[in-house]
Order: C-alpha cells, then structure tokens, then sequence
C-alpha cells in the first residue's frame, strides 16, 4: 500500500501520515513533488504515474 502525500501540502503532511504508515506493515509513504493539497491537479503525471505503479505488477499487467 503507498499513501501518497503533497510536500507542499499544509493539512496531509508527512508527519500527519507517519502514524497511518507504522501502523500498517506494508505501507510506503510517498512525497509528489510541487504539490499542495490537490497533487492530482497540480502534478498530474507525477499522480498517475505513482497509480499506474500501484495498479500494476513488475510485468506490467494491471492487478485483479
């Protein structure tokens, strides 16, 4: 699981999110870079690329 995050972000921050993280073993913590509270807005291919990388496998098929 990756819970991504703007660095810009005032409210979702990295500190706010830690906590989720260390209380799920398999989570990652992603930072979309120049990006406030609206990534998939503001850094669009930077949030699709991070979905597409979280919907597919090493081979490229999408997930079941």
């Amino acid at each position: 699981m990756t819970l991504a995050y703007g660095d810009s972000d005032p409210f979702v921050t990295k500190d706010y999110l830690e906590g989720t993280v260390q209380a799920l073993s398999n989570a990652t913590l992603v930072a979309i870079t120049s990006a406030g509270h609206y990534p998939m807005v503001e850094q669009t291919r930077q949030t699709v690329d991070l979905w597409e990388n979280a919907l597919t496998n090493e081979e490229g098929r999408q997930l079941t």
